[in-house]
């Protein structure tokens, strides 16, 4: 009886490391997955993918004023997470 005690203890314990190392594969390959869309990104901001041709003034002075309210909005998101943590 206390054998059987024992054997089902150590049954649980093995379930318990494979559980735990099926997370940590999974932690491992979300890491892989973030660090390869942040390479990706950079590689296509550095090859040009981001940048606009501005041709005229006037197209200059629309692309500075979207970009500028477009880095507001973000602000002010930032400060409504800061205001939530």
């Amino acid at each position: 009886m206390v054998k059987d005690l024992y054997d089902k203890l150590i049954e649980e314990e093995k379930g318990e490391e494979r559980g735990g190392s099926k997370k940590l594969l999974a932690l491992a390959v979300i890491v892989i997955i973030i660090i390869a869309g942040v390479v990706i990104s950079i590689f296509y901001f550095g090859v040009g993918g981001g940048t606009e041709n501005v041709i005229n003034e006037e197209q200059a002075a629309d692309t500075l004023s979207d970009m500028g309210n477009e880095l507001s909005g973000i602000s002010n998101d930032l400060k409504d997470i800061e205001n939530i943590l």
